[in-house]
């Protein structure tokens, strides 16, 4: 899966506004059980302690309905699953440089740190 998904990633990051400093994969379930969907947002600035940063308010750029789809067991799984390979991608270098914080978790809960370049 990380292959396909630093495959879907890449075009968005070469498309992000020079001031984005903070992306989110938002996540969110499919229409059948077991399917899941990622959503890449890029922000100007983050907040480690406000869950909110990401917020439509706070967008520079989204994929919008472009999604990013993939299979897990339940919605812990996916959240683990995208963790872990999201992590992976960023430690194979796919960020650009102005990015210096990037979170994961579902649009309804709460988001995971991955990277974080302080």
């Amino acid at each position: 899966m990380k292959q396909e998904l630093i495959s879907w990633l890449t075009p968005h990051l070469r498309s992000l506004p020079a001031e984005a400093k903070a992306l989110c994969l938002n996540l969110y379930e499919g229409e059948e059980d077991g399917e899941y969907d990622a959503q890449l947002v890029a922000c100007a600035t983050y907040d480690r302690e406000d869950p909110d940063w990401a917020c439509p308010d706070n967008e520079l750029y989204t994929t919008g309905e472009e999604l990013f789809g993939f299979t897990a067991e339940d919605w812990e799984a996916a959240l683990d699953l995208m963790l872990e390979t999201l992590g992976e991608a960023v430690a194979e270098g796919i960020l650009p440089e102005a990015i210096e914080y990037v979170a994961a978790g579902f649009v309804d809960g709460d988001l995971e740190e991955v990277f974080c370049r302080e």
